[in-house]
Formats: C-alpha cells, structure tokens, sequence
C-alpha cells in the first residue's frame, strides 16, 4: 500500500476543512433564513423573487399557496400559478402595473388587490417589488419584492365605514350613508318616501327621552319587518333626522306603494307597548317616484318631503303621492335673515291625500292647504317644522 504524499495529506486535510467550512456556513445561512422568515412572518410579509424570462417565483419566507389554503406542494411556486389566483376584477391592474414597471415605465411596482382562496374566500394584498437586475438591453431579469396579507385591516376598515354609515340607536343608516345617495341616479320606479313621526314630541314630553328611543327602535323595526312580510328585502332605509325616515324601494308601482304604506299605518295607528307604558303616533308619509323627480335623488326628496308636508297640513297620519303637476314654481328667495330657516308659503289646492283613520278605513278627501317650499339655502333635513312640533 503505497503511503500518500505529504501534499497528498495537505490537500485532502484542505478539502476536509473546507467541507466542514461550507456546511457550517450552510447552516449558518440556514439559521439566517429561519430568523428572516421569522422575522418577516411577525410583520405580515411575504418576501418572494420572480425570474423574468422563465416565470420561476420563489417565496423565500412562507411556503406556497398557504396562504390561499393550500398545503405545501400543492401548487408550484410559478408566475403562471399566481396570476390565475388574482381576482378577476383585480387581474387586469395587477398585470397592467407589473408591466409598467418590467417596461420601465414606473419606478416601483405597487398594487392593492385580492387573491382567490382555495375556499373561494377573498384575501386581500399589498404588493411591491422593484426590479434589480436587468440585461444589456435594459430588459428585466429579476424582480424582488414583498406582499402583505391585509384581510383583517381591509375588514376593519369595513367595519369602520359600517360604523360611521349606520345610526347607533335604530342600525338603520344614518345621514352620512344618505350623502351617498344623492351620488346615484334614481330608476323610474324607485320610489322616495318622507316619513315623519306625528306626535313624537309629545311621547318625549309625557314619557321621557328613553320612551323616545324606544319608540324609533320599534318604528324602524317595524317598518322593515312590513316591507319583509310584503317581499320587499333589497331596499335602503335610513334615518334621517331626529324623528324623520327615508325609504328608497325599488321596483314599485302606486297600487304597490300603497300597499305598503296601509301595512305601515295600520301597525303603526296602535299605540305601542313601551317599558313605561304605551305610545301613540302616528306617521306622515311623503312619496315621489324616480320618474316624477327626472332620476334625480335631491329633486325627489324635496318632491316626497313637500307631499309629507301636505299629509302633515290635512291632518296627519296618512300619505300622498307626488305627481308632476304638483310641482309648481321652485322654492322662493329669502327676503331677510330672520326668515332664512323658515320656508316660505304658497296657498295651493291638493287633489287627494290619503289619511288613514285609526278604525283602520281610508278616505280620499280634497283639502286646501298651505305648500311649504324651502329655500334654496336652507339644506333638506336641517330645519323645524312651522309652529313648532309636527
């Protein structure tokens, strides 16, 4: 056996070395990447690298498809994969984004956009990246980046905005929610109802704010639960002042609307059992279809708060319905600053109002009245009642 040569043994000891060298530097990197995954799994982050030319996407920190729940190895790690998984609402701004980038076009790649779940549930994405190599050419070879699961600040932001939208004491929505109403278009037969809650300020005088409360938590129970018995669901209701109500359902004719309005002041001609007794009001209802407003949202709640009005001077407790040639002259100036919340007056004849008489009969009665117009400056909701309490 012939015996090694002294370089012999050098080298091997050399290479022996540099073995143990590299395997402690392999586990060193390894424990460098555990603590930056680590790292990056406390922040929310997902730190990935896409190959350009052949779409090979390598998430360094969390293993693929997890978070759309999937296991490891169920899905492969590729740029092909990923794209199908992008909402179809979201896909074409991605992809457009990525472009303007890889182009050259934007210095950053940076998008909000949802990815589908395995469930069909929706996640929610911040994602960045910025190119960091590149040919001869200018063409991207590499592009290195981040994204953020951002479900749960998307859903608190949901709840938020819920917040914000919704009247804390009846859930219904509030004036803030109603400034969005005027954004969109009304249909020709949604129709616009102005409801006021006769006697309201009474039941607060005898029986107490609290009674108060109880009284529009109960109406706006109630009224939902009329338009749910009658098969109206996908409507919007919302409180629009102190004891007024908007109602926007679509899809209506007059014989439907009243329908429903004779199911709301049946119920409501009842005095309702509150926790210190019973209160009795009563509701004047304005209504003005979409098409008697031209679609438009303002027009058709000064429309339906004018024939609120109308029920208010003939007695309460009933509802009328707009009808164009209803419409008159436009609201009048304001002469002087003392009358600047107080609407002016105009003597006109009502063709019928609908009053609802607690022994549960209607009658169509011609009656005079005063039409209560408000000045231009005067905003819808900011304002009382002439004389007082309605």
């Amino acid at each position: 056996m012939t015996r090694k040569s002294l370089r012999e043994q050098s080298l091997e000891a050399t290479i022996q070395q540099m073995e143990r060298d590299k395997a402690r530097l392999e586990r060193r990197v390894a424990s460098l990447e555990e603590k930056l995954s680590s790292t990056l799994d406390g922040t929310g982050l997902r730190l990935w690298q896409l190959e350009v030319p052949t779409g090979k996407l390598t998430i360094f920190n969390y293993r693929w498809g997890r978070m759309l729940g999937y296991q490891p190895g169920e899905l492969n790690a590729h740029f092909d994969v990923w794209r199908d998984h992008l909402h179809p609402e979201d896909r074409d701004e991605v992809l457009a984004n990525l472009e303007d980038h890889l182009a050259g076009r934007t210095e950053v790649y940076q998008v909000v956009h949802r990815m589908l779940a395995r469930d069909g549930s929706i996640t929610w994405v911040a994602d960045r990246g910025r190119v960091v190599e590149r040919d001869a050419n200018g063409k991207a070879l590499r592009l290195l980046g981040t994204h953020t699961d951002i479900s749960h600040e998307k859903d608190y932001e949901t709840r938020l905005n819920a917040l914000a939208s919704t009247d804390a004491l009846t859930g219904l929505s509030n004036r803030q929610a109603i400034n969005g109403w005027f954004k969109r278009q009304l249909a020709d037969d949604s129709a616009l109802l102005f409801i006021d809650v006769d006697g309201f300020k009474q039941v607060n005088d005898a029986l107490g704010h609290r009674a108060g409360d109880e009284v529009l938590v109960l109406l706006a129970h109630g009224l939902n639960e009329e338009l749910h018995h009658l098969g109206v669901h996908h409507h919007l209701a919302a409180r629009f002042g102190g004891d007024e109500f908007l109602f926007q359902l679509p899809r209506m004719t007059p014989a439907r609307i009243e329908m429903i309005v004779r199911r709301w002041l049946a119920r409501f001609g009842q005095p309702l059992e509150i926790s210190t007794g019973q209160a009795s009001i009563g509701l004047s209802i304005g209504v003005c279809f979409g098409r008697d407003a031209t679609g438009n949202f303002a027009t058709a709640l000064e429309y339906a708060d004018q024939a609120m009005y109308r029920v208010k001077r003939s007695g309460k407790h009933g509802y009328h319905l707009h009808a164009p040639h209803q419409q008159g002259e436009g609201p009048q100036g304001v002469k002087d600053e003392s009358q600047r919340d107080r609407p002016t007056v105009r003597q006109s004849v009502l063709p019928s109002v609908g009053r609802y008489h607690r022994r549960g009969a209607f009658r169509q009665c011609p009656v005079a009245a005063s039409r209560w117009q408000w000045p231009a400056s005067v905003r819808a909701g900011q304002r009382h009642a002439p004389g007082g309490a309605r």
